[in-house]
Order: C-alpha cells, then structure tokens, then sequence
C-alpha cells in the first residue's frame, strides 16, 4: 500500500496520513526510511520486483502531521539493482542504507546519502561473507565510523538460512578536520630550492 502512518508514543496511538500530498508515491513495502531535520528519504523496497528507486520528502516542521513528495526524487540508489529490506542509519548529515536482499542475492553494501547536496558516499566493502545481514547500528566517534550489523540471512541449494552472528566494521571518519593546531607565531621564514 502507499499509506503512511505515524505513532504517537505519548498517547500510544495510530494513525493514517490523509490527502494527496501525504501518500507515498508508490505501493511498496520493505524499504528503508531515515529522517534528518524536514528530509526523509526512502530507499529501496518491494513491489512485484525490488525496487531501486530513491524517494525524497519533506515534513514541515510547522506541521508534523504533513508530508509532501517532490517530483525531484533523487536519482536510483548505488547498490546497481533493485534491493529491499535494508538496514539504516544516520550520522551528521548522512543518511546510511544497507545491507540489503535483492531478489537472488544479498547486497553487502553500506552507502550514505548526503540529504543537503544528494551525493552517496560507499561506506563499507562487501562485508566478509556472503549473508545479508539487513539489521545495522551505526556508532560514530570523533575520528571513526562503526557499522555493527547483526543476525542474517543465507540463501544456498537447501533453502533460506537465519543467522544469529555479528559483524562488525570501522573506518576512519569521512570528515577529516584539523586539530591540535599551534597557535605559535613563526620567528623566520625560510625558502629552499
């Protein structure tokens, strides 16, 4: 369906969005939604195929209860086919989306998407076996990222397997800044040839 409900933890209900504006674009299920201020940005999903399109949205900070769905979506994920039930996550200004299934195989992908200038940024290899391991938690320090992705599923000749291990990957943090600067006044310059 292309409804969208939204909870309420104080009072504990549901509700539907209602009006044209509010509908999501398309019949889906199984994609990924990540919020960042006004923007949410849906990826992926499954609906009669995997999908490999990228919905932007906004939800005016005056009006919670309100969304609209631009036609100026952004351009299809890099995952290079159609994929669903992703993991996700955020940091600073990215929004993170993946691992992920498609329909034969596992997409052991993590990529972000910057919500202010829509570039996606890889975040993570291929993970180090062959599971899709779609449940993720992202954990950023001040000079590093860490995906930990959790449970699983493997697909051989025998059917679907479900995983109870973890993964877990680092990377150095994609904002490099300059710290511990000296604030000493040189006491000569020099120039060699």
């Amino acid at each position: 369906v292309n409804t969208v409900r939204v909870y309420n933890p104080s009072s504990n209900t549901w509700r539907v969005l209602n009006g044209l504006t509010n509908i999501f674009p398309v019949n889906i299920c199984a994609s990924q939604a990540e919020c960042i201020g006004d923007n949410i940005v849906v990826v992926g999903g499954f609906s009669s195929y995997p999908s490999n399109s990228v919905y932007r949205g906004y939800i005016p900070l005056s009006g919670l209860d309100s969304l609209s769905w631009p036609t100026d979506s952004i351009a299809a994920a890099p995952f290079g086919t159609g994929v669903y039930r992703l993991g996700g996550g955020k940091f600073g200004n990215d929004m993170v989306f993946g691992p992920a299934l498609s329909a034969t195989q596992c997409i052991n992908q993590i990529w972000g998407i910057d919500v202010y200038n829509g570039l996606w940024t890889r975040f993570m290899p291929n993970t180090l076996d062959t599971a899709a391991r779609t449940s993720v938690a992202v954990k950023h320090t001040s000079d590093s990222l860490h995906f930990y992705l959790f449970g699983g599923i493997t697909r051989d000749t025998s059917g679907y397997h479900f995983l109870n291990s973890c993964e877990k990957y680092s990377t150095g943090n994609p904002v490099i800044g300059i710290t511990g600067n000296s604030n000493k006044i040189p006491e000569e310059f020099v120039l060699h040839q």
